[in-house]
């Protein structure tokens, strides 16, 4: 009795010591969609949970400073469903005093979206101009404009356009200064530009030199340059730094782009906006310019020129001068997710980063603004655009590994003290509420839709698909003609090996696929240590069978949406689902 007690008391230790150690290892997810994304949103407890907590966020801010001067429109939306998941809007005071626009917030608001203006550009010209055949180019080849007015050649006090490319425009890697010749008296350089070349406090300098950028018209008074104004002012101008060297912020980049287009395919960029992406798309409620024949359904808190609502951008339009609703982003938030215009391809390359920024956690694409946020141990990318101009400040947002997208449209008083700081505030709300949610909604329907025991009792085969605290679904039993895959196949390899599918999105038609990747938990690195950690995208399915990798899965899906079987690709064999 003695001796089972002690053999128990050691047996505990060893078991207590395992867990330890385990508790000390660590495996790193690839950077993928770890389930499926989620369908059914307004069907799923905890995504109406995360509303619900939202709404009342919202609803107690009401009363106080920033919200009750704003008005704003937020919406989310699901590539895989119509119309909008979610939408809350709010009139403030302002809105309701007003002479113009709207007093009846809703989806068909029309809001200016200032400097998200710029990702509906490079959209335009990725549809326009045969997805990223000219990123390479050098702009002097699309806008040879450029090289004639340029007097004594390049030399490091001009841009030197025969290095700078589409791409670096697109990616705010092109060197340029932030816009040419002009200051804002707000916080972006679109909004309500004025011209400081003989402000006191700066040189005077010849009329020659003095940037022409036109009048006010009789009720604005935002100023424009033409676009030889520009071009000119560019071509002479001062880089802040070479192509491609860092990310720098620049409002010439998009203009410049627009430009490129129209010399391209021979038409203005207003008509190629029109052609291509607002008849395209139906969104008729976005607009190049201001919607002049709309102006009563804009939400206006204030007058037309305090609130900057009829300003022309001119030649800066295609960086910040677009209008649209909340429903209209929404079609074009799914046309983006599920590649409606573009193959599935471009679309996939349009959604990585060009540069990293100081913040590891944070990049800039094309022109995305992009975030990583850590959610239940695997990284996901936040694809988002802000933009502001006169006092409207807005946020676009997808979300690629949910096949989600948040749109965030404001206005706020111009005699208030909000300015847009809603516009900031909002977005860490959604990410912090929603992101945990979607990914518990995902991985629920994945265990529904994927998880259990697969077997084909003639041939001594099984497969036993399972989830953990860990991300992805996993490979937790594998049996093949009576041969333990975990033992006898991957433990040639390493001990221990932990083994995940991740849905590969290469099938379709009833079919999906899942891709496996495996190693072994590894002691947490210690401070300091940084090479070669997360290493595990270096062997990808490392084994193959007659040239196809070992765990490469296939489910066939019933007409409930869940998977009837599973075939192993590589060892040719179809496994059905039990119970």
């Amino acid at each position: 009795m003695h001796f089972q007690w002690f053999t128990c008391t050691l047996l505990f230790a060893a078991h207590a010591t395992a867990l330890n150690r385990r508790s000390t290892l660590q495996t790193c997810p690839l950077l993928a969609k770890q389930y499926p994304s989620p369908v059914g949103l307004a069907n799923e407890t905890l995504f109406q949970t995360a509303i619900e907590s939202i709404n009342a966020t919202l609803n107690r801010g009401l009363n106080v400073v920033p919200y009750n001067e704003t008005t704003f429109s937020l919406g989310m939306f699901s590539a895989l469903s119509e119309g909008l998941e979610y939408q809350y809007h709010h009139g403030d005071a302002a809105l309701t005093a007003s002479t113009s626009g709207t007093r009846d917030i809703n989806a068909d608001s029309i809001y200016r979206i200032g400097s998200i203006s710029k990702l509906l550009t490079v959209y335009i010209f990725l549809l326009a101009a045969d997805g990223e055949k000219y990123f390479n180019t050098p702009v002097l080849e699309l806008v040879p404009e450029l090289q004639q007015l340029a007097e004594d050649g390049w030399n490091p006090e001009t841009p030197d356009f025969s290095e700078i490319t589409i791409g670096d425009l697109a990616g705010q890697m092109a060197g340029l200064a932030r816009d040419f010749g002009l200051a804002d008296v707000t916080s972006d350089s679109v909004d309500v530009p004025v011209s400081i070349a003989n402000m006191p406090a700066f040189p005077q300098l010849p009329a020659d030199q003095i940037p022409d950028c036109g009048h006010p018209s009789a009720n604005s008074s935002w100023l424009t340059c033409s676009q030889e104004d520009y071009l000119q002012g560019v071509a002479t101008g001062s880089p802040i730094f070479p192509a491609a060297y860092t990310p720098v912020y620049s409002n010439e980049a998009f203009a410049l782009i627009a430009i490129a287009l129209s010399n391209i395919t021979g038409s203005s960029f207003e008509a190629v906006f029109n052609e291509t992406l607002r008849n395209t798309l139906s969104l008729a409620d976005t607009y190049y310019t201001v919607p002049s024949d709309a102006i009563g359904r804009g939400a206006i808190p204030g007058t037309l020129l305090s609130t900057g609502f009829d300003g022309e951008l001119g030649v800066f339009s295609p960086a910040g001068g677009y209008f649209s609703t909340l429903n209209d982003f929404s079609c074009l938030g799914r046309a983006i997710l599920n590649s409606t215009l573009l193959s599935k391809a471009q679309t996939r390359r349009w959604f990585k980063p060009t540069s990293f920024l100081e913040d590891y956690a944070q990049g800039v694409g094309r022109p995305w603004e992009i975030f990583r946020r850590k959610v239940s141990g695997y990284s996901v990318d936040l694809y988002t655009k802000a933009g502001d101009v006169g006092t409207y400040s807005s946020f676009f947002c997808l979300v690629p590994t949910y096949d989600i997208g948040i749109t965030l449209f404001t206005a706020w008083d111009p005699a208030g003290s909000s300015g847009g700081v809603v516009r900031d505030e909002l977005p860490n709300l959604l990410a912090n509420t929603i992101l945990p949610a979607l990914d518990q909604v995902a991985k629920g329907q994945a265990i529904v839709n994927f998880a259990g025991h697969y077997s084909n009792p003639q041939t001594n085969s099984s497969i036993t698909i399972s989830t953990d605290s860990n991300p992805a679904l996993k490979v937790s039993a594998w049996v093949s003609n009576g041969v333990d895959i975990f033992n006898d196949v991957l433990g040639l390899l390493a001990p221990d090996l932990d083994l995940r599918i991740l849905p590969n999105e290469l099938y379709q038609g009833g079919k999906v696929g899942f891709t496996s990747y495996y190693q072994s938990a590894v002691a947490k690195p210690a401070d300091g240590t940084w090479y070669l950690q997360c290493a595990g995208w270096i062997d990808v399915d490392e084994l193959t069978v007659g040239n196809v990798p070992l765990g490469q899965l296939v489910f066939s899906m019933g007409e409930d949406g869940k998977a009837s079987s599973v075939e192993s690709r590589a060892l040719r064999q179809v496994l059905v689902r039990q119970g």
